[in-house]
């Protein structure tokens, strides 16, 4: 089943309705579909350890197990008119499967409630499935999508050309629309496009046909002979775009809530099964990383502080020159923190590509940029991954940095962009001891923290279990390499010079994570910055 996601624990649950039988447990839908449904019928292997593995479950939760309390949840694969139930002899079926892992359960259709099969109209089929100890072959994703050659040849004859207008995409400063308007025959497409950077083009083009191997819901350009790179176009938001939206409209809309935890959900899952998937593969060495370009290549030698604070800050009544800003001390919650040079010199030996942090974290396939601005939401209920550039075999701990930081310190990150900034940050500038004393009290919204939550859940602590019982490792030893990745999130992702505060509590963030020297740390300051409960572990 090609995109299934199992989005919730959904195998067991506590009943509130009293029709069920007396228990404190029921299965959920996923237990029953995974139990009745084609998707696992027959002899083979799969299917019967499936089986045996749910009943278990069950027995063991003191869950009701019978044909007749699948009715509620019968299966998406069949389709009925009428009265609601399985078919005769599908239950038949069912209650002979059952009762090959519990005794005691009757055979066939005796506990069923009965219909006349005249009165409904059903499709009924039975399925397959096969079991291989290997990952699939990596093909490219068959959702992938991509323009037609037809189309890149209208292009190249100029039929298509960039819109008067361009329209940046996803954030992304070098994505334009191009197309052309005509009566009953539009064309747009998205454009990525840099004559100055060639070799960003390639690493997008390379980046997008590796993805479309392993993540699904991916787009795959067709490279023009200007070096252009041309996509389908789509419309939507990108999820970020959607927070603002929520947030705007005082969190009340409870529709795009639900649409935004889907999304986050959704890509956690992704991203977790490319982990699995890519873990023991080999050819993950022979490609070098390209994703050190948004951590050790913009902190090396000030790169990106020069560029965006090059002429200084003003933070308050004063004007901070850029080498005064580097050796300002800060003391924040009472505590005193490392000046940012001391600071961007401890992260950017970690983030070295040749550094003991760096060679010792385990290697993964990731997007590198999987977070809410590089992610659109498309209709009718999907998304689709916008940004390629990074893409590669990687440390996962710098591959889950941006999603972590973007996604989870949103309102840090776009505290700028807010309609109602939260009255969290105080801050004062002593001239004499050249000190900038802070009290910042983060209370990220429920949607943040829901965010977090599912990470946690879904992402770091399957991996954490993956990577101790696969390979011996323990994510937790890996702590120093993902805190210097976020420490670079919070410093070098966006020219904050007319946002102060937004500067602010972003150096303030990116320095208390820093200096998180191992797991408890981490979760001591994940706490004081509104997170109660983190752990790498599991």
């Amino acid at each position: 089943m090609e995109n299934f996601v199992i989005r919730h624990e959904q195998l067991l649950y506590t009943p509130e309705d009293s029709s069920l039988p007396d228990s404190p447990y029921a299965l959920g839908p996923t237990a029953h579909l995974l139990l009745s449904s084609v998707c696992v019928y027959g002899n083979e292997t799969h299917g019967k350890g499936m089986k045996r593995h749910i009943t278990s479950l069950a027995l063991a939760a003191d869950a009701p197990l019978t044909v007749k309390s699948m009715v509620k949840s019968r299966p998406l694969t069949l389709a009925y008119v009428g009265q609601p139930g399985f078919a005769i002899a599908y239950a038949d079926w069912l209650g002979r499967e059952m009762a090959e892992f519990i005794p005691d359960t009757p055979c066939g259709v005796s506990q069923y409630e009965q219909f006349d099969e005249a009165d409904c109209v059903f499709v009924f089929a039975f399925g397959k499935q096969a079991c291989t100890s290997a990952p699939p072959s990596p093909s490219v994703h068959t959702s992938a999508k991509r323009i037609s050659q037809e189309t890149l040849e209208k292009y190249e004859q100029k039929e298509i050309a960039d819109l008067t207008l361009p329209q940046q995409v996803a954030n992304e400063t070098w994505a334009h629309r191009a197309g052309t308007i005509g009566f009953g025959n539009n064309t747009v497409l998205y454009v990525k496009s840099s004559p100055y950077l060639v070799g960003r083009v390639d690493e997008e083009l390379k980046g997008a046909l590796l993805a479309a191997k392993y993540f699904p819901r991916t787009i795959i350009p067709l490279l023009s002979a200007s070096k252009a790179l041309l996509y389908p176009y789509l419309e939507g938001p990108t999820q970020s775009e959607g927070r603002l939206s929520f947030i705007d409209n005082n969190r009340e809309d409870e529709r795009k809530l639900r649409s935004l935890l889907h999304m986050e959900l959704i890509k956690t899952a992704d991203t977790l099964a490319a982990y699995r998937r890519t873990l023991p593969l080999s050819e993950k060495d022979d490609i070098p990383p390209s994703i050190h370009v948004y951590f050790h290549e913009n902190l090396k030698d000030d790169k990106m502080m020069r560029d965006y604070y090059g002429q200084g800050i003003k933070i308050g009544d004063h004007h901070f020159s850029f080498e005064k800003l580097l050796y300002v001390r800060w003391k924040i919650n009472g505590k005193y923190y490392p000046p940012l040079r001391e600071a961007l010199d401890k992260a950017t030996a970690i983030l070295s590509p040749t550094s003991p942090s760096m060679t010792a974290c385990p290697t993964i396939f990731g997007l590198g940029s999987a977070h809410g601005n590089k992610i659109m939401a498309t209709p009718p209920n999907d998304l689709t991954y916008l940004s390629y550039e990074v893409a590669g075999f990687h440390p996962v701990m710098l591959d889950m940095a941006k999603p972590m930081y973007h996604d989870v310190f949103f309102h840090t990150q776009f505290r700028g962009s807010l309609v109602r900034a939260e009255p969290d940050l105080v801050y004062k500038y002593n001239e004499k001891k050249h000190k900038i004393t802070v009290t910042y009290k983060p209370c990220p919204d429920k949607l943040s923290r829901v965010i977090m939550a599912i990470k946690q859940k879904y992402l770091l602590q399957p991996l954490s279990r993956e990577l101790q019982a696969t390979k011996g490792v323990d994510l937790r030893d890996h702590v120093q390499l993902l805190t210097a990745a976020l420490f670079a999130c919070a410093i070098v992702s966006e020219d904050l010079v007319g946002n102060e505060s937004g500067f602010v509590a972003n150096v303030v963030t990116g320095l208390m994570l820093l200096v998180a020297e191992d797991d408890k740390g981490l979760g001591e300051q994940m706490r004081e910055l509104g997170f109660e409960g983190f752990t790498l572990g599991y």
